[in-house]
Parts: structure tokens; C-alpha cells; sequence
């Protein structure tokens, strides 16, 4: 309880409370509109309390919200690296692979046309010494019957 001065100098007990319009004076503490401003107060002090705190958790609910999310993106870039990483070796052994299957099938393609050619060669020189072992036997006999003619001349 506290002193009030009235406009005419006499002091007054009752009670004061504060509220957003400014001053409520209660004179006596069975006054029902003094106790109904009063609980009108509490209650707006109560509401402003909670709605802080509502207010407090709703920041605190988005910044971890926020932290979560930051996370999950970590989480993804690095899934993602990891699996790029992974296409890529796969790429890689897959182009290897590829590599050596048509190197391999080049070499083999070498080595049939190089037989091929070496086969050619063969059948060309074969009948090379035929012709020439047929004109050397022609040749033979006409360098015999040249000879003859010479020694009975």
C-alpha cells in the first residue's frame, strides 16, 4: 500500500497498479472495479509473458529448424560428392574395359589382315617359283640346244 495525495491535500491509502493506459488507483481493496482492473492487468501482464515466450520458442523452433536444414544440405552435398565419385570410378573402369575390348579386337583384326597379306605373298611367291622353275627348265633347254649348235658348227 502506498500514500496518495488528492487534489485536495488529504492522504488516501489504496493500492496502485500500472497498466498500458497509465495509472490505476484503488482506494479501498473491496473496490470491484479497482479489483477487476487490477486482475486486468495481471492478466495482460500473463498474456504479454506468454506471448514473449511464445515468441522466444517460435526463434528458437526456426534457428534450429535453420541448423537442421544446414545440416540436411551438408548431409546432401556430401551423399552427392561421394556419389559422383563413385560414377565417376564406375566411368572410368567402364571405359577401361571398353578400352581394352576394342584394343584387343583391333589387334586381332591386325593379326587376320597381316595373315591375310602374308597368305597373298605366299600364294604369289609360290606361283612365282612355279612359272620361273617351268621357264628355267625352257631355258635350260634352250641355252643346251644353243650350245650344241655351237660345238657342231
Amino acid at each position: 500500500m502506498g500514500s496518495l495525495s488528492s487534489p485536495q491535500g488529504s492522504e488516501t491509502e489504496g493500492f496502485i497498479f500500472v497498466d498500458g493506459d497509465g495509472l490505476t488507483v484503488c482506494h479501498e481493496s473491496s473496490d470491484a472495479r479497482c479489483l477487476k482492473n487490477s486482475m486486468d492487468v495481471v492478466r495482460d501482464q500473463m498474456a504479454r509473458h506468454e506471448i514473449l515466450s511464445r515468441i522466444k520458442q517460435a526463434e528458437a523452433d526456426a534457428k534450429a529448424s535453420v541448423q537442421q536444414a544446414l545440416q540436411e544440405k551438408e548431409k546432401r552435398i556430401a551423399d552427392a560428392t561421394t556419389e559422383a565419385a563413385n560414377i565417376v570410378r564406375t566411368a572410368e573402369s567402364e571405359a577401361q574395359a571398353f578400352y581394352e575390348k576394342e584394343l584387343a579386337k583391333a589387334e586381332g583384326e591386325v593379326k587376320a589382315k597381316k595373315q591375310s597379306v602374308i597368305s597373298e605373298g605366299m600364294r604369289k611367291v609360290d606361283a612365282l617359283r612355279s612359272s620361273a622353275s617351268a621357264k628355267l627348265d625352257k631355258a635350260v633347254e634352250y641355252i643346251l640346244k644353243e650350245f650344241m649348235g655351237l660345238l657342231h658348227a
